[in-house]
């Protein structure tokens, strides 16, 4: 969870400052650009739940080729 947290907080701080970049340079941002902003932060939280769960995964995995769990 705080894995998923940094990589969705991480990517919000580098997408606002993009915007604010285009804002400052071309005066305006159109919604397109925000509604793709929003986009990769979500597909950045998605990513960070993701990695955060693959310890999990990976740990099942490992039981069930090994005999950990039967002794």
């Amino acid at each position: 969870m705080i894995l998923t947290i940094l990589i969705g907080a991480m990517a919000a701080i580098f997408i606002a400052f993009n915007l604010f970049e285009k804002k400052e340079k071309y005066g305006v941002v159109s919604y397109k650009t925000i509604a793709l902003s929003v986009t990769y932060v979500i597909l950045a939280v998605i990513v960070g739940s993701f990695l955060d769960n693959f310890n999990t995964l990976f740990q099942g995995f490992h039981d069930s080729l090994t005999a950990a769990k039967r002794y």
